[in-house]
């Protein structure tokens, strides 16, 4: 299974897709087969439960495509130390941590890695659960 694959599949348990290929992103449906055309940049994402907003920025880096993160909640009581975030910092600039094999490549699966991740993150705000 690919990790586009994976994610998909994740996301469709957390969102309620409907197939491997769309999804409803807060009542605006969305094709992954679209997000090809789009490039790198910055990209806002609002939870599921409209609860968290983030501002994410995609860069290229070597191969793969880091996903910055610009803008996001506070995490209250909860650690916010990097492993219990799974983020990493550049300089200061914090970024999803994802395991080197499975680091995208391209942008469909840097946004599928965006949304997880978010949404993972504001289950992690409100309930303390870790990331499964």
């Amino acid at each position: 299974m690919s990790i586009a694959q994976w994610l998909r599949h994740r996301l469709k348990a957390c969102l309620n897709m409907s197939s491997n290929n769309v999804f409803n992103w807060n009542g605006e449906v969305i094709h992954f087969n679209d997000w090809k055309d789009h490039g790198l940049g910055t990209y806002n994402y609002l939870t599921k439960d409209r609860r968290f907003a983030f501002t994410f920025e995609l860069k290229q880096v070597g191969s793969n495509i880091r996903i910055y993160i610009r803008e996001q909640p506070g995490y209250g009581t909860r650690a916010t130390d990097g492993h219990s975030t799974h983020r990493l910092s550049d300089n200061g600039k914090p970024y999803i941590c994802i395991r080197g094999d499975l680091q995208p490549t391209n942008v469909p699966d840097a946004l599928s890695w965006l949304v997880y991740w978010a949404e993972e993150t504001g289950k992690y705000i409100k309930t303390g659960q870790s990331f499964s």
